[in-house]
């Protein structure tokens, strides 16, 4: 777990105080839980203060659940922030989190004054708010240290990695990966789909789910396919110039793979690739056929190659 510390202007240089809390991180659809205060338009990552007896992981179920109507399960603990103000320490340890169902909110009195509310926002959209934090130096310290503070948890979680989202247009982009197994479980949980793409006659489980991501991302580059706001498959490009694709079926058929497949293409020759490569199964038609319309080519049994250096001075088909 890393740990990160920030240092007011107004510290006293010592702190007699410590004020504990716990937050989610909490993805959907490649959306993020947030919180905002309308009446101040102030947001932030849900969670709040550790009470007497209180594990970490129990203070961050009962505060998602509290202020967001969320209930959440607790998964790892990815961060820690220590913060100094005036006399005070201030610590916040950061949960990646699943939502497990809803209920009712229960506001404090002041969150309610503040008219704090649960929204699912786009986490890149809160990366640009919480980068103004600088803005609030001189008239809000404690707004300016509460976006500083989610800015550096957000940078850490989101581009902690060498990739970034590709816009491949307005509705369609591929997100680096980030733990949304959950979202994912469920393309993976129709066994047609698991037969095109592992020729398997059984579905995912989340454990085999996350080896997966966790065996892609330690060997290449993994993303989220992302369609009008919504997460509908993953496609990767291993170190070995071996690429995958897979896509709800519900949005298949709709030339959104072979567009994706077009900007895998892209990356792999600025990575300096001479080759790739997909594996096609012999009863998978679809598949066959829209690789074989971006230009790959069967070379042997059901391994499928697309060759840079014949293509770079064409370009790719669009």
């Amino acid at each position: 777990m890393k740990r990160l510390e920030f240092v007011g202007d107004n510290y006293s240089g010592d702190w007699n105080r410590v004020r504990n809390a716990s937050r989610g991180i909490v993805f959907s659809d490649g959306r993020i839980l947030m919180t905002r205060e309308s009446v101040t338009d102030t947001w932030m990552i849900p969670g709040g203060g550790l009470e007497e007896g209180e594990t970490w992981a129990d203070c961050v179920r009962r505060e998602l659940e509290e202020e967001t109507g969320y209930q959440v399960e607790p998964e790892e603990c990815v961060l820690e922030i220590h913060e100094y103000y005036e006399d005070c320490r201030y610590v916040s340890r950061y949960f990646r989190c699943e939502v497990k169902g809803r209920t009712e909110m229960h506001l404090t009195r002041a969150e309610t004054e503040a008219g704090a509310e649960p929204v699912w926002a786009d986490p890149e959209e809160m990366i640009r708010i919480f980068s103004g934090h600088a803005g609030y130096a001189s008239s809000d310290e404690m707004k300016r240290g509460l976006y500083l503070r989610e800015l550096s948890a957000l940078t850490e979680i989101l581009h902690g990695r060498d990739a970034e989202t590709r816009i491949i247009d307005e509705d369609l982009q591929l997100v680096p990966y980030y733990p949304a197994e959950y979202t994912a479980l469920q393309w993976y949980q129709d066994p047609v789909l698991c037969k095109q793409v592992d020729d398997i006659d059984h579905v995912y489980d989340i454990g085999l789910l996350k080896r997966m991501y966790s065996y892609l991302c330690a060997h290449g580059d993994c993303f989220y396919i992302r369609y009008k706001g919504k997460l509908i498959g993953d496609i990767s490009l291993r170190d070995s110039g071996e690429i995958a694709v897979a896509i709800c079926r519900e949005y298949q058929n709709r030339h959104i793979g072979r567009r994706c497949v077009t900007e895998i293409i892209k990356l792999a020759s600025e990575k300096g690739f001479g080759r790739i490569t997909a594996t096609i199964y012999h009863f998978n038609d679809q598949s066959k056929k829209m690789f074989g319309s971006i230009g790959f080519v069967r070379v042997s049994g059901e391994i499928w190659t697309y060759d840079l250096k014949k293509r770079l001075t064409g370009g790719l088909t669009q």
